[in-house]
């Protein structure tokens, strides 16, 4: 153990079959004042496909459960018998299907008196709206469902709708849908067109997208139909310059929107060797002078991307940082606005010792509130890829008590 001490062993053997499986250590933390435990289980299905079971208590009996397939999605399931009624919760970013037949799910959806504390997840915890969708589809015919809940109230909307994309040269029909609604209360019509084209006209450039939405929200009541058009048109004259291994592409133009609104336009583009470019953006609108900008690099194990808009009523920053190599992995995200400041970072290390690797690691969520929420853990995985064991501390800003817990993985090397 870390080189230091030697623990005797009976010779014995561990039988790994090819049904790989992992052993959950118990999960403990301290909600609403009571004790919760879970102890969970992994099961790998085959190599695209997983599931987890856990069972545990928190103010009565709980069962819990996750599929992940790594090429539709993930499912996940929580139901436990509390304050004598049935409560839970269903989670779902999930689709499968072609053109023939489909289905797509994304959201949660709370039942029987659930709250925000039943997610595991602290992001899950901290939002203040949830929402769900689900389609069933076939041939640009689907069935939508749109549901949510905000401070006890849910609400959901069920539709009928044709869906499609087509093209006409350089002329693309973007979205075109028609839908029949109703919403709990009234039922209603709507639909949206989107046209773009992208042409070179001699020297020039013309880019434009434009989009028309119209709806009768009370078809029973005989409401009055509405109809709104929005979209733009440029005409640009671009530029190209090539410095070593560099090439600007600057465009001036002018930018016509739906409203007869008509400013000049300005970008300038820098694109490196490989995956880097930086971007440009200056429209003259009416409230003033807008500039927005992006940069992207990517170079061997690390990358970098930084975005920033600054208008009249809009001021924001954000941008994502990352490194990954045999010894060491790296991930930053931030965001800044007028309303809020926050971080995410992640950072690990591998640590060759015999017959495998430690990685410690810690997770963190920082915002102008303060540390919201911290984890670490430390781990060890065996070379021949057949064991890894990890354990793990977290504490958050709306828990009483630091939460522990971990894994022990067992799989099969054959």
């Amino acid at each position: 153990i870390l080189g230091l001490l030697e623990v005797p062993v009976p010779i014995s053997s561990i039988s790994l079959t090819p049904s790989s499986w992992s052993m959950g250590i118990p999960a403990i933390d301290w909600v609403d004042d009571s004790l919760r435990v879970s102890a969970p289980l992994w099961f790998r299905i085959d190599p695209v496909r997983s599931a987890k079971v856990a069972i545990g208590w928190w103010q009565g009996p709980r069962l819990s459960g996750k599929f992940v397939d790594t090429d539709s999605g993930t499912l996940d399931v929580e139901a436990a018998y509390r304050e004598s009624a049935l409560s839970g919760y269903f989670s779902a970013d999930y689709g499968a299907g072609d053109r023939a037949f489909g289905v797509i799910g994304d959201g949660s959806v709370l039942f029987r008196g659930s709250d925000l504390t039943w997610f595991n997840e602290y992001e899950l915890r901290s939002r203040e709206f949830l929402e769900h969708r689900a389609i069933i589809m076939s041939h640009g015919l689907s069935f939508e469902r749109l549901g949510g809940f905000l401070d006890g109230d849910q609400a959901a909307v069920n539709s009928l709708a044709f869906t499609g994309e087509q093209s006409l040269g350089n002329l693309g029909f973007e979205r075109h849908r028609l839908r029949l609604y109703h919403d709990g209360v009234n039922s209603g019509v709507d639909g949206i067109v989107g046209l773009s084209t992208t042409e070179r006209i001699g020297v020039l450039e013309l880019d434009g997208e434009i989009f028309g939405y119209g709806q009768v929200d009370d078809l029973v009541g005989e409401g009055d139909p509405t109809l709104e058009l929005d979209g733009y048109v440029t005409v640009s004259l671009p530029f190209w310059a090539r410095h070593g291994d560099i090439v600007h592409e600057v465009s001036f133009g002018v930018k016509v929107d739906v409203d007869s609104s008509i400013a000049p336009s300005f970008t300038s583009r820098f694109y490196g060797h490989g995956s880097q470019s930086i971007e440009i953006s200056a429209p003259i609108t009416a409230d003033g002078f807008d500039l927005e900008g992006a940069v992207s690099h990517r170079q061997g194990s690390w990358f970098v991307d930084l975005t920033g808009e600054y208008a009249a009523d809009v001021r924001s920053a954000g941008g994502s940082f990352g490194f990954n190599n045999d010894s060491f992995e790296l991930s930053l995200n931030g965001w800044l606005d007028d309303t809020m400041i926050a971080a995410i970072g992640t950072t690990s290390l591998f640590v060759p010792s015999k017959h495998g690797r430690w990685r410690p690691s810690l997770s963190s969520i920082v915002s102008d509130e303060g540390l919201l929420f911290v984890e670490a853990g430390l781990g060890w995985i065996a070379d021949c890829g057949c064991l890894d064991v990890e354990v793990n501390l977290a504490t958050a800003e709306d828990r009483h008590m630091p939460i522990f817990g971990g894994v022990v993985r067992l799989e099969s090397i054959y």
